[in-house]
C-alpha cells in the first residue's frame, strides 16, 4: 500500500530546502553506488558529508517524526536518514 502524506514539510521547511539545495554543490551520484550499479547509475546527489546534506537530513526527519500519518501507516523500528 502507498500513502501521499501530505504536510510533512511545512512551506518554511520547503522554502529553506529549495535555498540549501540552489546553493549546494553537487557529485556524481556512482560514489555511492554499489559494485554492479555502478556502471549503470547516473545521478548527482549532494555531498553526504556537507552541510546542506546534513541539514536536509534533519529537517525531513523532523517533519516525519511530527506526522502522526507517517508512524502510524509505517510503524517504523528504525527511520534512515534521506540521501539527496
Amino acid at each position: 500500500m502507498l500513502l501521499t502524506l501530505e504536510g510533512v514539510l511545512t512551506p518554511d521547511d520547503v522554502c529553506e530546502a529549495r535555498r540549501l539545495l540552489a546553493g549546494a554543490a553537487w557529485e556524481d551520484g556512482r560514489s555511492t553506488a554499489g559494485a554492479q550499479a555502478v556502471t549503470v547509475k547516473n545521478n548527482q546527489q549532494l555531498a553526504q558529508d556537507g552541510e546542506p546534506a546534513r541539514t536536509l537530513r534533519a529537517l525531513v526527519l523532523q517533519g516525519l517524526e511530527r506526522h502522526a500519518t507517517f508512524f502510524s501507516a509505517a510503524l517504523p523500528r528504525n527511520v534512515f536518514p534521506p540521501m539527496f
